[in-house]
């Protein structure tokens, strides 16, 4: 799973976000526009503009291109009081075509805090996509290979990240959940991270 990067509030931190409004705000986008394996990086460009942020990542013996989105507003509405609401999008790219992308957002319109107490009710082998979605939602991100460990598996992104407090005295707190079906929408792999102060 790619590392798990609080960038978005990282970007928040540096310019000292108080009342004003940061980077340029976006809509969070269908699952049905954004195809891993099909969208290429100028398709994601034309509708986004210019990346926040750009890198590389190894994922599975690969390397691989990413850049990132975010938009970060003290006047926004967030999804929890004290919270600094922003929004933010990764993609992945192997060459020019998406391999993987998630979005997350602490805005109370569009949030992605998802509740991690459904894990219980997963089982590898066993849970369906329809559990899943039953549990969670709709993902958040979508995933392929190399950013999972077999051609022709994919995996579900659950992603949430926020910020509270000051530059000075940041509060971050972070938590992805990739669960990676086979071509028959079984789960095979659940993988779970967070970190941070809530």
């Amino acid at each position: 799973m790619p590392t798990l990067k609080p960038f978005i509030f990282l970007f928040v931190v540096a310019f000292g976000i108080t009342a004003c409004a940061v980077g340029r705000d976006f809509v969070r986008p269908e699952h049905s526009s954004l195809t891993p394996g099909k969208t290429t990086s100028a398709e994601v460009m034309r509708r986004f503009g210019p990346p926040s942020q750009r890198g590389t990542t190894i994922e599975n013996g690969k390397t691989l291109d990413t850049i990132g989105y975010a938009y970060a507003s003290g006047r926004g509405k967030p999804h929890y009081p004290s919270v600094t609401p922003a929004r933010g999008i990764d993609f992945w790219l192997q060459g020019d075509v998406v391999v993987g992308h998630t979005f997350q957002s602490s805005f109370d319109s569009d949030h992605t805090n998802f509740n991690e107490r459904g894990l219980s009710q997963i089982e590898e082998g066993v849970s369906t996509l329809n559990d899943v979605t039953a549990l969670f939602g709709e993902p958040d991100g979508i995933f392929i290979y190399p950013l999972v460990e077999r051609v022709g598996d994919r995996g579900l992104v659950y992603s949430y990240s926020q910020y509270a407090g000051s530059a000075f005295s940041p509060r971050i707190y972070v938590k992805r959940l990739v669960l990676t079906l086979d071509p028959s929408d079984t789960v095979t792999k659940v993988e779970f991270v967070q970190s941070g102060e809530r």
